[in-house]
């Protein structure tokens, strides 16, 4: 898979980890979006020990869901894992 994903609402990233292992590091990507900086520094960290070998294309960015920094249509799926489960409370 050489696609490029975008993890909506990443919290610590757990879902984005594992897009990682089936993206191609040759041209594929996956972003962790989220407005908490605590949760993208939680994420980062992480990737170190759940990612290693996929480190170089995970990438970081604080900012609302409501307002996406990004061209229109740059993301082949954008999943929100984290943010759904914490959606009751």
């Amino acid at each position: 898979m050489e696609d490029c994903v975008l993890d909506l609402c990443c919290g610590s990233g757990d879902l984005a980890f594992l897009l990682s292992e089936k993206v191609d590091s040759n041209g594929g990507k996956v972003g962790n979006l989220d407005f908490s900086k605590d949760q993208l520094f939680m994420a980062s960290k992480d990737q170190i020990f759940f990612a290693p070998s996929d480190f170089n294309i995970l990438e970081c960015v604080e900012d609302e869901a409501t307002d996406l920094p990004f061209q229109d249509c740059c993301f082949d799926a954008i999943p929100i894992g984290y943010g759904f489960r914490k959606c009751g409370g």
